[in-house]
């Protein structure tokens, strides 16, 4: 209620706290309520979180402006200097915030920096076509992108085609949409919407809409000695989605040492699944 744009939002948070405090025998006494005073803990780690893979393999795929797929040494770089498509009346995201910024830097259009491209930008893109004696469309296109925003002579790209190893995942933007981007080694890191996986899996629990989605992982095929604890979602790789003698065998990355019997975050695992307590669903 104090925090979120959309106040109503705070309804439906509530009622899902309830549930899970229920589902542990507590209740909303049991946790520290809001008050003006209360300062938010420090992060643990300034770092972005990614999710580490092992053994992840993959295809690369063409994105049809730069005719390979480009990579970049930073998410944030990508997010900000690659090209998603043409910028237009309706386009909204980061690829417009950074427009706008050029915009009002070499041409002073006053644009409010807000990444929503409307009449205000559109106004503004023609008035600088009309400067470098281009077609007024009102159309960011990728030659402009190219040639203003990202004047880079030769973005590096892979061949579409060529197999990968994918070592992280990382949550971030392309243009307007939250996706993945995969990390690859000693390469840098790409939109995975150009990246067909090809032995990547979730772990998906027996019953994924129970209140325990815990997934048990062990060091032997037996299912006799614990290893780690996954979660209904997490990934994984396997040679196949079918079962041997009721166990799938998985490698995996610690991702926390808590669930990974004290291995660092990182250190690559192989271990085995039960049939019966999960299945695994193709990542793509």
């Amino acid at each position: 209620m104090n925090y979120a744009s959309d106040k109503t939002w705070a309804s439906g948070v509530g009622s899902l706290m309830g549930q899970i405090s229920s589902s542990v025998g507590l209740s909303a006494s049991n946790y520290q309520s809001y008050s003006a005073s209360n300062a938010a803990p420090a992060p643990s780690s300034t770092s972005e979180p990614v999710y580490y893979l092992n053994g992840a393999t993959g295809t690369t795929k063409a994105d049809a402006d730069y005719n390979g797929v480009p990579y970049y040494s930073s998410v944030s770089d990508g997010q900000n200097d690659m090209f998603f498509g043409p910028l237009e009346n309706g386009s909204f995201g980061q690829s417009v915030t950074e427009l706008q910024k050029y915009l009002n830097t070499t041409t002073n259009a006053g644009l409010q920096v807000d990444g929503q491209f409307g009449t205000s930008t559109e106004t503004a893109v023609k008035a600088f076509e009309a400067s470098k004696g281009l077609p007024q469309d009102g159309i960011w296109s990728f030659s402009m992108w190219q040639t203003y925003i990202d004047p880079l002579p030769n973005t590096p790209t892979l061949p579409a085609g060529q197999s990968v190893n994918v070592d992280e995942i990382a949550q971030g933007m392309a243009g307007g949409y939250v996706v993945p981007w995969y990390h690859i080694p000693n390469v840098g890191w790409v939109d995975s919407g150009y990246v067909q996986l090809t032995d990547v899996f979730r772990v998906i629990a027996a019953d994924p809409q129970s209140a325990n989605t815990s997934i048990p992982v062990y060091s032997d095929p037996s299912g006799t000695q614990s290893l780690a604890t996954l979660h209904s979602g997490d990934f994984v790789v396997a040679s196949s989605s079918t079962a041997t003698n009721g166990m799938y065998k998985i490698q995996f990355a610690a991702e926390t040492a808590a669930t990974s019997g004290g291995n660092a975050p990182g250190t690559l695992l192989t271990g085995y699944v039960s049939a019966q307590r999960a299945s695994l669903s193709a990542q793509s």
